[in-house]
């Protein structure tokens, strides 16, 4: 059977995995947005304090964060809250860059795989389980992953990343989280095509045992509205905590 929820999601062949079901009825049961106190909280500790040094130094450039006040303010943020927002990261045409060599890769992207799915595969190589895992309606993104830096614009966004962590290195607030980050995984193009495509509640790192540290995201939605929808949803720490910290719009050029 198959089953319609109030977000658009829509979910075929119930009956094969009723444990799917379960989850997404449970999760519209027990989430919880975030309330007043929760809203002033991030915006006092992160959001505020970093608009306040954006609009003092200019963003029109990509270079306003590279000041050692900022990256300060930034690792405040991430001891704090756990993330923190940089508004106009790169200089715009490194941006448009990036934005036109994701949407020129887009025919050759494919669908984003999930644990489940790497776990099919490694037990049983490509089967039919593996293509009904790579279409589980968890994830709905296509991918393509520039591990060369051969993508346009890599290049820059690297040398950019590179510059924040070094800065963060510095900062008392996440220097020892920070003390063995030397390299960066290749850049992975990540296009969400609509239709209730999401990616469920979930940590980059789940086992906190496979290296990775800090995760950076940069927006290339150049015309995005709250209409299109997309928010990063930030969750309070616990993989079992379903009180929402906030909603990250997914603006053009934020990292």
């Amino acid at each position: 059977f198959v089953a319609f929820f109030p977000t658009g999601l829509v979910l075929s062949h119930c009956e094969e995995d009723v444990m799917r079901l379960i989850y997404e009825m449970e999760y519209l049961a027990m989430v919880r947005l975030p309330g007043t106190a929760q809203k002033s909280r991030v915006e006092r500790l992160v959001l505020a304090p970093l608009n306040t040094a954006r609009c003092e130094r200019g963003s029109a450039d990509g270079k306003w964060w590279r000041h050692a006040h900022v990256i300060k303010v930034a690792a405040k943020a991430l001891k704090s809250e756990n993330f923190c927002v940089l508004d106009g990261f790169l200089p715009v045409e490194h941006c448009e860059t990036l934005a036109r060599a994701a949407t020129q890769a887009r025919p050759s992207m494919v669908r984003g795989a999930t644990g489940a799915a790497g776990k099919v595969l490694k037990s049983e190589g490509y089967t039919a389980n593996l293509e009904r895992a790579l279409h589980d309606p968890s994830r709905g993104d296509v991918v393509k992953f520039s591990d060369d830096g051969g993508m346009p614009g890599c290049l820059e966004l690297y040398s950019a990343l590179d510059t924040l962590v070094e800065g963060l290195q510095s900062c008392d607030e996440v220097a020892e989280r920070l003390q063995f980050v030397d390299w960066a995984n290749g850049a992975m193009f990540a296009i969400y095509p609509g239709n209730a495509s999401r990616y469920i509640k979930h940590v980059d790192n789940t086992l906190g045992m496979d290296g990775r540290r800090l995760t950076a995201i940069l927006y290339l939605n150049k015309h995005w509205e709250p209409c299109d929808g997309g928010c990063l949803r930030l969750f309070e720490p616990t993989m079992q905590n379903f009180q929402v910290k906030c909603d990250l719009e997914p603006i053009w050029n934020r990292q």
